[in-house]
């Protein structure tokens, strides 16, 4: 709990960051919520055939935890410590209102489930008790001839699902300058298109996740950071492709590789989701032509109604150096964007980003286009 630890693959590396939690929660949930609650409601838990954890989690087809029970020992337990709580109950459950009593109660709790987790492990070190992605990865069923690869776990409500899938996220992207030099990077870079070797030459552009027209945003601190690159091996051949993003369906001819854009984090900030390295490329004349739109888009830096003009960049989920790619149908599409009349003119903005080629400030000189979700046909 000091640590704040998720049930995430930070790295991308197939394995959770920290497999301990994930396994103690799910085993201590149950057992926390009837040593709360039981002695004092009449069993209600067990009368209201409540479902404490989600048995889908162990069957491959995501949660719905319809019983919505989280809310319940939150709220009691700020209301045993005084804490503010609207609407408050006529009684605190966990250890009848006494504060000794439910600590006693809590930690019950927690050594039953050490002991399952024993069990389950064969191990009475915390260190062996690892959930494992794939003890509970969402597994899909093939319908024809193509089969769709197997996603991390998510809590499978209509919302979450389509904002917890890799690549989802709206970006505004920033021109940026970097404050130190950059030494140039040679990486090998796999996408459709083939493999060849590429130069980062510089720092291009700073990416922020967006909430446009009041839609929302995934994950605040999941940013991007893209690198000018230059193909030293191979040539791209001037292929034409189709995507449909929530502006429509259009036709591009993809003319040369010109930024590849990292997950990144900004200030210091962890971000929670999982999304892959992105090549993008020049996209030129696009048919059907684009028709302009006004959207709002509102992110760290500022909120602004915005004109989002032809597409410019079309990037692909791409495999760096062999560290693999989450999800190959991932595909962004990037918007020329400008300021509607009579908004105020953007102020440099400076930002520590971090990432695998280390840490360095840049600053975000000016809007430069919008990255939304597409599909390619």
């Amino acid at each position: 709990m000091t640590t704040q630890t998720h049930r995430r693959d930070f790295d991308h590396d197939g394995s959770y960051d920290d497999p301990e939690a994930p396994a103690i929660i799910d085993a201590w949930w149950t057992r926390l919520s009837h040593a709360m609650f039981d002695a004092n409601s009449g069993n209600a838990i067990q009368n209201l055939g409540l479902e404490l954890d989600d048995g889908n989690r162990r069957n491959h087809i995501g949660d719905a935890f319809d019983d919505s029970f989280y809310g319940q020992p939150n709220k009691d337990l700020r209301q045993m410590l005084g804490m503010p709580v609207t609407d408050p109950w006529s009684r605190t459950y966990c250890g009848n209102g006494v504060l000794a009593d439910c600590r006693t109660a809590l930690w019950n709790a927690m050594s039953q489930a050490a002991a399952d987790l024993q069990a389950e492990f064969s191990s009475a070190n915390v260190a062996d008790w690892k959930r494992l992605v794939t003890d509970e990865d969402v597994r899909h069923t093939t319908v024809g001839v193509t089969g769709v690869p197997a996603i991390h776990w998510i809590n499978r409500p209509t919302f979450q699902q389509v904002v917890q899938i890799p690549a989802t996220e709206h970006f505004k992207c920033y021109r940026a300058r970097a404050a130190a030099a950059f030494a140039p990077v040679t990486v090998t870079l796999t996408d459709q298109f083939g493999t060849r070797t590429a130069s980062l030459r510089r720092p291009d552009s700073i990416c922020n996740p967006v909430d446009k027209n009041g839609e929302g945003i995934a994950d605040p601190a999941t940013h991007l950071a893209c690198y000018r690159l230059r193909d030293a091996t191979g040539h791209l051949g001037a292929p034409r492709v189709t995507l449909t993003d929530q502006f429509g369906g259009e036709t591009f001819t993809l003319t040369s590789a010109r930024t590849l854009c990292l997950p990144s984090t900004q200030d210091g900030v962890p971000f929670a989701l999982s999304i892959d390295r992105f090549r993008c490329y020049s996209a030129a004349r696009p048919t059907p032509p684009f028709g302009k739109r006004t959207v709002t888009l509102a992110d760290v830096f500022e909120t602004k109604t915005t004109t989002v003009m032809k597409p410019q960049l079309v990037c692909d989920a791409v495999d760096e150096d062999g560290t693999g790619v989450r999800d190959a149908s991932a595909r962004l599409v990037c918007h020329k964007i400008r300021d509607a009349a009579g908004q105020t003119r953007f102020a440099p903005h400076d930002a520590t980003v971090a990432n695998e080629l280390g840490s360095a400030t840049l600053t975000a000189i000016k809007a430069s286009s919008l990255c939304v979700p597409a599909v390619q046909q």
